[in-house]
């Protein structure tokens, strides 16, 4: 996590646990932005954008000592270095050749969140199954082989005004969130 502190992550997960009643989930590792941020991608000397093979090295050992089927890196745009940009189609592709490198390494899926356009003049839920909600380049969004997009989920009612507030303040969580399908290349979503 290049943006939240070990416990903004634990208290994520731990909505997830309680939506989905997991008593039997596997271990979950968390690293922290007091950690210092994680980059994937790095400007080199002569301010050519390049993987930054000591940081994936370091990443492929971890994934391998703890025996990682899922890494989450947190978010898109801090995982290259100043120069690299996310608007960039040589910037994100880098990243995707960095993450391919990682999965090729060590058979590790990779999921990371990636800002969405920040439109205020819409819904707050606009961006649900979106295409358009991804931001920067189009080479993000081409390189994915699922995307979803997670967008808060407004109470309609006073009913379900009444009942979602209910909810949120006995499990301590704060907004309830909605995943819909952006992008599967394959299979069913």
């Amino acid at each position: 996590a290049n943006e939240e502190h070990v416990e903004d992550m634990c208290r994520r997960v731990k909505a997830v646990t309680l939506q989905h009643d997991d008593k039997k989930s596997a271990d979950i590792i968390v690293r922290g932005k007091m950690s210092g941020t994680f980059r994937l991608v790095a400007m080199n000397e002569t301010g050519a954008v390049e993987i930054d093979e000591k940081n994936v090295a370091i990443l492929v050992n971890e994934i391998r000592e703890n025996k990682c089927g899922v890494l989450a890196m947190d978010p898109y745009v801090t995982l290259s270095d100043g120069g690299a940009d996310e608007n960039s189609a040589s910037s994100a592709s880098m990243i995707t050749k960095a993450f391919l490198l990682i999965i090729s390494l060590t058979g590790c899926a990779i999921i990371y969140p990636h800002h969405t356009p920040q439109d205020r003049g819409k819904d707050n839920d606009w961006v649900r199954g979106d295409a358009s909600a991804w931001r920067g380049s189009g080479a993000i969004y081409s390189a994915l082989d699922c995307g979803f997009t997670l967008a808060n989920w407004m109470p309609r009612n006073k009913d379900q005004k009444k009942a979602w507030k209910a909810q949120y303040l006995s499990a301590k969580l704060s907004r309830f969130i909605v995943l819909d399908t952006g992008k599967i290349r394959e299979g069913e979503a």
